[in-house]
C-alpha cells in the first residue's frame, strides 16, 4: 500500500533539470477566472485549500496573495534570466525557468562578490558578520554562510568567535 501511495505522490508532480533550465509540472489547472497573461499583473489569488493558503500566510512564506508570480519574474529579472514562462494545460500547469547568463559570468559574479565582502569587511574595525553579508548582497543566508566559508578555506578571512556571534576578519597570513 505504501509502495502504491509513493508512486502515486511522484507522479503528481514532476521537476526537470536541464542545461539550459528547469520545468516544474503540477497537475491541476489555472482557475477558470486567471489566464497565464492574467500572471504578471497583480491579480486575485484563488487558493484551492484557504486553510493550507492561511497557514502559509501566517509563516511569512508568502507576503501577499496574488503576487508571487510577479515576485517570480522580478527575481527573475534581477539574475539577469528571462521571465519565468508558464503553461496552462487542460490537467497540468507548468513553469519553465530559463538560465540568464553563460557559466563564466556567473564566476565572475562570485568573485566579484568574494572581493567586494572582503573590502567590506577591512573597511570595518570589528570585522563583518554573516547578517552583514546578507545586507550587502541582499542574499539569502545560506548564500551568505557559503560565500564565508569559502573566504576561511582561501584563508582570505578569520572567523572569530562562533554561531551567530561570528566575526570575520581579513586574514594577515595572505
Amino acid at each position: 500500500m505504501l509502495g502504491a501511495k509513493l508512486d502515486t505522490l511522484t507522479w503528481a508532480h514532476s521537476i526537470r533539470v536541464y542545461n539550459d533550465r528547469l520545468v516544474i509540472s503540477n497537475p491541476g489547472s489555472l482557475p477558470e477566472a486567471l489566464t497565464v497573461s492574467d500572471l504578471f499583473n497583480e491579480h486575485n489569488s484563488f487558493p484551492r485549500n484557504p486553510a493550507i493558503a492561511q497557514a502559509i500566510y501566517y509563516t511569512q512564506l508568502i507576503e501577499k496573495w496574488g503576487t508571487g508570480t510577479i515576485r517570480m519574474r522580478n527575481a527573475c529579472r534581477a539574475e539577469g534570466a528571462p521571465d519565468p514562462e508558464f503553461e496552462a494545460r487542460p490537467n497540468e500547469f507548468v513553469v519553465t525557468l530559463r538560465k540568464g547568463r553563460d557559466q563564466a559570468t556567473r564566476q565572475t559574479s562570485a568573485h566579484e562578490q568574494e572581493n567586494h565582502v572582503i573590502a567590506f569587511a577591512a573597511s570595518q574595525e570589528t570585522g563583518i558578520s554573516r547578517q552583514d553579508v546578507i545586507d550587502l548582497l541582499r542574499c539569502d543566508p545560506q548564500t551568505a554562510s557559503n560565500l564565508l566559508l569559502r573566504l576561511k578555506r582561501q584563508k582570505r578571512l578569520t572567523q572569530i568567535g562562533t554561531y551567530r556571534w561570528a566575526r570575520y576578519v581579513v586574514s594577515n597570513n595572505r
